[in-house]
């Protein structure tokens, strides 16, 4: 396929391409448990050494606080979106993701 073709899609343009793109599945879910687990721990790591990246530049107790609770924030915010909405206050209605919840926040669409 040409580069031509592949923007082709994209401009609206019907050619083969675009039976290609529809039946192509880049990001399906996650069926295997060790693979979830795989994924859970190298997102872990990846945020100890970002924190620990941060620690190591600056070395003070002070970033340190502010790192834990700006991370602690962040994760209530997360479980505010995905569990309190989805489980309380949106029961009617399931959230494709973030961007999705927040739309539907602000615009109560």
């Amino acid at each position: 396929m040409t580069i031509f073709r592949v923007f082709s899609v994209f401009r609206g343009e019907k050619s083969e391409a675009i039976d290609k793109v529809k039946c192509m599945k880049l990001f399906r879910d996650i069926q295997n448990k060790w693979l979830m687990h795989t994924k859970g721990v190298l997102f872990l790591v990846i945020g100890l050494m970002a924190c620990g990246g941060i620690l190591l530049e600056a070395r003070s107790l002070r970033i340190f606080c502010l790192l834990v609770i700006g991370v602690w924030g962040f994760c209530r915010f997360y479980y505010y979106l995905f569990y309190v909405l989805e489980r309380y206050a949106g029961r009617d209605r399931k959230y494709a993701g973030i961007l999705d919840a927040l739309r539907y926040i602000i615009t109560r669409k």
